[in-house]
């Protein structure tokens, strides 16, 4: 009886052994690959675009003191700041971009509105009324302006403003007063 269960366990460590000796040749042969062509094996290099992101004026902004203004009245009285983003390099390139703001609780309010205009088109717009405050004022946060991420083939360059603005309504606004915001653009390259 005691040599057929040691010829039992034997079986089964068997087994197992020769699961793992299958199972560590197939990974390792699934992570080595590589082209070969003709004896010669090539190595796979990944380049990405090179993006490059100048301002007209700056990346900052520093908002005190805003009036509230009407729908009709951003594009001539709201806050922007004007800048570039350029791919410098030989391939495509994608790219996305993000508003990094401090900005009191106050200011967390969906009449505090933004649009982002990619080659003087509307891509994008927002308000600040979706940040989550902190506890204490002010309150420091992070968001996507771009839904989708942008392309540019190289040399190409795309023209953007990115303006805030308090907009009126019929209601009192008067705890919009007094606030301040900073903040400043910043990208982020992709793959797509």
């Amino acid at each position: 009886m005691k040599k057929k269960s040691n010829f039992t366990y034997l079986t089964y460590v068997g087994v197992i052994l020769l699961l793992i000796v299958v199972s560590l040749t197939g990974s390792y042969a699934w992570y080595t690959a590589s082209v070969t062509n003709t004896g010669t094996v090539y190595t796979t290099v990944i380049t990405a675009g090179n993006l490059k992101l100048g301002f007209e004026n700056s990346q900052y902004f520093n908002t005190e003191n805003m009036v509230i203004i009407g729908a009709n009245e951003v594009e001539t009285k709201a806050e922007k700041s004007t800048f570039d983003v350029k791919n410098t390099g030989d391939l495509n390139a994608s790219y996305e971009l993000y508003f990094n703001t401090t900005i009191t609780n106050n200011l967390i309010n969906d009449d505090f509105k933004w649009e982002l205009l990619v080659d003087g088109t509307s891509y994008a717009n927002g308000t600040f009324g979706s940040i989550t405050a902190n506890a204490t004022s002010p309150t420091t946060a992070s968001f996507k302006i771009t839904p989708t991420a942008l392309s540019l083939a190289p040399s190409e360059l795309n023209h953007c403003v990115f303006r805030v603005w308090l907009q009126e309504t019929d209601e009192n606004q008067n705890g919009l007063t007094e606030g301040v915001m900073s903040g400043k653009v910043s990208i982020t390259a992709v793959t797509k």
